[in-house]
């Protein structure tokens, strides 16, 4: 096995073993060792962290589009609120989104990252529907990662989301 094979599986296992701590530091995880695909996409930059994620809130001033409970349908002010994103971004060309579809805690591991994968599917299929490029555009699942804690349906509801993020 080459020596660069071996420095990605040992990074690959280090962070199966390890998870993010609020701050997206990665931290160990002592009572459970399975990390899913997503929690191990968390280690990555945050989006409030991003100077152009920054610019498109100033101009925005939102980048969460919100679904009802097991609900991945745009309503009509969220196809508003897209079409002007879609305008905004057809004119600045160097700029690509990544949509991440996100549910409450509710509902097993399984059905909440396919739900959020509808989720974060819906919004670009709008996005490309209105002339983005496809390659401008991606889309992932978190499935019930905690954006806000709690267990009341104001939690819930701010939990149920497809984030917007400007690269």
């Amino acid at each position: 096995m080459k020596s660069e094979t071996k420095k990605i599986y040992l990074i690959a296992l280090a962070l199966m073993l390890t998870g993010c701590n609020e701050d997206g530091k990665i931290e160990r995880k002592d009572n459970d060792a399975e990390v899913t695909v997503s929690e191990m996409l968390l280690v990555e930059k945050a989006p409030e962290e991003s100077s152009t994620h920054k610019e498109f809130l100033k101009k925005f001033t939102v980048d969460r589009i919100s679904f009802g409970f097991d609900k991945n349908e745009l309503s009509a002010q969220d196809k508003e609120y897209l079409s002007k994103v879609a305008e905004h971004l057809i004119v600045n060309v160097d700029l690509r989104v990544e949509v991440q579809g996100n549910c409450d805690k509710r509902g097993s591991v399984d059905y909440n990252n396919a739900l959020g994968e509808r989720r974060a599917n819906a919004v670009v299929q709008f996005l490309k529907n209105k002339g983005l490029a496809e390659n401008r555009l991606k889309s992932v699942s978190f499935g019930s990662r905690a954006l806000v804690p709690g267990d009341d349906e104001d939690a819930h509801a701010k939990n149920r989301v497809a984030i917007l993020v400007i690269k």
